[in-house]
C-alpha cells in the first residue's frame, strides 16, 4: 500500500507532462505553412461542395415533378381520347340505328348520358391537363378567359348532374321492366320528355355559375373559381349533395329489389319455356349491364364527392382528403367515368357490337343510306302496285264472264 501510494505522485506527473507535449506538438503542427493551405484548401472545399449538393437535389425534384406532370397530362389525354371517340360512338349508333334495334328507353337514355360524357370531355379535361401542367394556373385572362372559366364550370357541374340523373331513371327503367313485363309502362315519347326535363332542369340549376363564375390573382397568378365569388354558396350546393346521396340509395333500393326479382322468379312451363328463357335472359344482361354502369358512376364520383363535401362543409378538414395528392386522384378517376361507359357497353350488349363493327365498315353511313333508299323505293313500288290492283279490280264491269 505504501509504495502505491508513493508512486500516485508520480503517475500524476506523467499525465501532466503529456497533456503539455500534446498540446505544444498539436500548435506546432498547425501553424505550419503547409498545414495552413491544407486547412483552407479543405474549407474551400466544404464551401463549394455543399451548394453543389443543394441545387443536385433541387434538379432533381424538379426532373421528378417534370415527369408526375407528363404522367398525369399523358392520363388525361388518353382518357379524352377514348371518352370523345366511345360517347360519339354511342350517340352515333343510336341515331343511326343500322341494326334496327337501338331505338329503345334503355339506349335513349345511354345516349343522352354519352352526350353529358363528350360535353365533360371536351370542355373540362383540356381544361384539366393545363392546371396539371401550369400548376393550377389560369392561362388565359381577359374578358375570353372570364368567359371559359365560366362554361369549364358549368359544364362539368351540368355533366356530373345529368348522369346521375339518368342514372336514376335508368334503373326506375329497370324496375319497371322486370316487375312488370307485360305492360308498357314507359314509351319513347314519355323517355324523351323525362331526357329533356332532366337537361332542362340542370341548365336552370347550375345556370348562375354562368354569372358569379371568374377570374381571380391567387399567389401571383391568375385562377379560375366560383364559389369565391358566390355569396351563401353552401346553401346552393346543399340540394345537389343531398339529391345526389340520395339519388344513389334509391340506386341500390331498386336494383336489390331487381336482383330479387330476376334471380329468385320461376320461369312458366314447358310449352313457352325456350321462349322466356332467352327473354329471361336478355333481361338478366340488361340489368346487369346498367347496374356495372351504376356503380361504376359511384366508384369514380364517390371519392370526389366525399373530399368535395369534406373540404368544403367540415368545420376540420381533414388532412386525409383535404391535400393536393387525394384531389387530383379523385378528379381524375371522376373523368374516367367518361371514358368507361362505352367499354361497358360493348362488352355487355351485343347490339352496340354489332354497331360498331358496321360503323368500322361503313364510317359514313353511305351503304346504310342506299339501303333504306332502295327500301323505301320497293316498299312505295309495291303500295302502287297493289292500288293499282284494287282499282283495276274495283273498275271492272262485274256482269264479265
Amino acid at each position: 500500500m505504501n509504495f502505491i501510494n508513493a508512486l500516485k505522485p508520480l503517475n500524476h506527473l506523467i499525465r501532466v507532462c503529456t497533456r503539455s507535449l500534446a498540446l505544444l506538438i498539436e500548435e506546432e503542427t498547425y501553424s505550419s505553412p503547409r498545414c495552413k493551405v491544407m486547412i483552407m484548401a479543405n474549407q474551400a472545399n466544404n464551401t463549394t461542395t455543399t451548394p453543389l449538393n443543394s441545387s443536385q437535389i433541387a434538379s432533381h425534384e424538379q426532373a421528378t415533378v417534370l415527369i408526375l406532370k407528363v404522367v398525369e397530362a399523358a392520363l388525361y389525354g388518353i382518357i379524352a381520347v377514348i371518352s370523345i371517340v366511345g360517347n360519339s360512338f354511342l350517340i352515333l349508333a343510336y341515331r343511326r340505328n343500322i341494326t334496327g334495334q337501338m331505338r329503345s328507353v334503355y339506349n335513349l337514355l345511354v345516349a343522352s348520358i354519352g352526350a353529358s360524357d363528350l360535353l365533360l370531355a371536351i370542355w373540362s379535361i383540356p381544361e384539366r391537363m393545363t392546371r396539371v401542367i401550369m400548376d393550377d394556373a389560369w392561362l388565359i385572362d381577359g374578358v375570353m378567359g372570364v368567359i371559359l372559366c365560366k362554361v369549364v364550370n358549368f359544364v362539368e357541374k351540368l355533366s356530373i348532374t345529368v348522369s346521375f340523373l339518368h342514372l336514376g331513371a335508368l334503373a326506375f327503367d329497370r324496375f319497371l321492366v322486370v316487375f312488370y313485363p307485360c305492360r308498357s309502362m314507359v314509351s319513347m315519347k314519355s323517355s324523351k320528355i323525362t331526357v329533356a326535363v332532366i337537361w332542362l332542369s340542370s341548365l336552370i340549376y347550375w345556370g348562375p355559375i354562368l354569372y358569379f363564375g371568374g377570374l381571380r390573382l391567387k399567389k401571383g397568378a391568375l385562377s379560375c373559381a366560383v364559389r369565391k365569388f358566390t355569396p351563401n354558396w353552401e346553401y346552393w350546393y346543399l340540394p345537389f349533395v343531398i339529391l345526389l346521396f340520395g339519388s344513389l340509395f334509391v340506386i341500390l333500393i331498386l336494383y336489390i329489389l331487381v336482383a330479387f326479382k330476376l334471380w329468385l322468379r320461376k320461369l312458366p312451363g314447358n310449352q313457352t319455356y325456350c321462349i322466356n328463357k332467352r327473354v329471361h335472359r336478355s333481361k338478366r344482361r340488361m340489368a346487369k349491364m346498367v347496374s356495372v354502369i351504376v356503380f361504376a358512376f359511384y366508384v369514380c364520383f364517390l371519392p370526389y364527392g366525399v373530399g368535395w363535401v369534406g373540404c368544403s362543409y367540415l368545420e376540420y378538414r381533414p388532412k386525409s382528403i383535404c391535400n393536393p395528392w387525394y384531389k387530383f386522384v379523385n378528379i381524375l378517376v371522376l373523368h374516367f367515368n367518361c371514358a368507361i361507359n362505352p367499354i361497358i357497353c360493348l362488352v355487355f350488349n351485343l347490339q352496340y357490337r354489332l354497331e360498331w363493327k358496321l360503323a368500322i365498315g361503313d364510317p359514313f353511313g353511305l351503304r346504310v343510306k342506299l339501303s333504306r333508299m332502295s327500301y323505301r323505293r320497293r316498299k312505295s313500288s309495291t303500295t302502287t302496285e297493289a292500288m293499282m290492283t284494287i282499282n283495276c279490280s274495283s273498275n271492272a264491269d262485274p256482269n264479265r264472264v
